[in-house]
Order: C-alpha cells, then structure tokens, then sequence
C-alpha cells in the first residue's frame, strides 16, 4: 500500500498548452486505442521494486521534497499465519515547512506469490485486505472499476480497529502508447465518515513498464500534491 505518510501517494496530467501568433494550437492527453496488460504491469512492479525509487516535490498545504523507494518483493516470510513475500517501502524528507526534517517512514508490504497485495504494516497501523485484490488483465483509456477493500488496525494484534479503506481506479489519456492508472483510496474511519481520499498515478506503457509520476491527497481542509520526478 501507498500509506500518506509514505507519499505513496501523488497527481499531474498533461496541461492544456497554446500558442499565438495569427493561430493557434493545443496538445493534451492522447486516449489511445490499445490495450494495456494492467495486471502484469502492476505485479511485475511490484515485483521488481522497479519505477519507485525517485526524488518528489510537494505542493498545497505543505511544501516539502524527499525520495521515495521501494525494494523488490523477494523476502520470505509470513502474513496473516499464511506465507506471503515482503518488500519495504522507504520515503525521506529532506526539506519541509511542515515537519523535522530529514526524517524517514517505512513500511513493510505483504504480496501473495503472483505479486498481488495481501496487505502492509508500518509504526501506528496494519493494514489487512478482505480479500486478495487483482487487477483487470487487460484495459482501456475509459476504463474504471473496484479491485479491494481493506480494514485498518492500529497494529498487527487487530485488537483496534481504525477504520476502512475502499479501492478502484480509473485509466486515464495519456499519449498513444501510454495510459495513467489513477489507483484511488478513500479511507474510512469506523462510523464510515470519508477521512480522506487519495489518488495515485502510474504512467502504463503498451508493453507493461510502469513509473509512478504524480499523487493527490485531500484529509479535511489539507490538500497535498506529491509530483515525482
């Protein structure tokens, strides 16, 4: 999982440009005609621990910047009584008007053997999904769909719940042999009150290579974007 104070979060789509001069001309996301092998990507992705090991800046209610990684999933070890492979996600700060800096947040992620998400831990809350998630195998520009829900612990005991989260995704235009999987979370706290929403954007080629590029997380009046670069 991309947890918020993981940043595994992010938001940025192509801007609408023009130019003058006597006329004019725009260019914009593409919505291309192919389809994308959604499922492979993300599992190959995580897989590898591959396209998440990059610089990031944040904007809105904080400006910060930081690295953000992600180790390949090749640790045995168990999750839930059941075996289960581990990768570890690492985000640093290294400047912000919003906190002590540097500092650093890990996270432990929990993957089944064909890579799908059984669930994550960090300092502070574990996180369980109800079922195993996956994803379509193929999609379009358009598509949009639920893929997962899961429930939220203040730690691996279970012993207090913290509330829910609730999964799906939208794949967006991007160029034409290109698509942005939009990964969206909305949390939950235990009287099923929205607490906050988070939408994650991958870039997806034509033949399954996938880089994180933007996230965009709204809690109540705060507002964040994380661009990765």
């Amino acid at each position: 999982m991309f947890r918020s104070s993981v940043a595994v979060l992010l938001s940025i789509i192509v801007m609408l440009s023009g130019c003058g001069g006597g006329g004019s001309s725009s260019s914009g996301p593409v919505a291309s005609t192919l389809a994308f092998p959604l499922q492979s990507a993300v599992r190959t992705f995580f897989a590898n621990g591959t396209g998440l090991s990059q610089s990031f800046s944040v904007s809105g209610s904080c400006t910060e910047a930081g690295t953000d990684s992600i180790t390949a999933a090749t640790t045995s070890t168990t999750f839930e009584g059941s075996p289960a492979l581990s990768a570890t996600q690492s985000t640093t700060f290294t400047s912000s008007n919003c906190r002590s800096v540097p500092v650093t947040y890990n996270s432990t992620m929990y993957l089944d053997s064909n890579f799908d998400e059984l669930g994550s831990s960090s300092s502070g809350y574990y996180r369980v999904f109800q079922t195993t998630p996956t994803h379509p195998v193929s999609v379009h520009v358009g598509d949009t769909g639920t893929y997962g829900t899961a429930d939220y612990y203040s730690d691996s005991t279970k012993a207090t719940s913290t509330g829910y989260a609730l999964y799906s995704y939208i794949i967006e235009p991007d160029t034409a042999t290109t698509i942005v999987f939009n990964r969206i979370q909305r949390f939950y706290n235990m009287s099923g009150t929205l607490q906050s929403t988070r939408q994650s954007r991958f870039r997806v080629t034509s033949i399954g290579e996938v880089t994180l590029i933007s996230a965009d997380e709204v809690a109540g009046s705060y507002h964040w974007v994380y661009t990765y670069h």
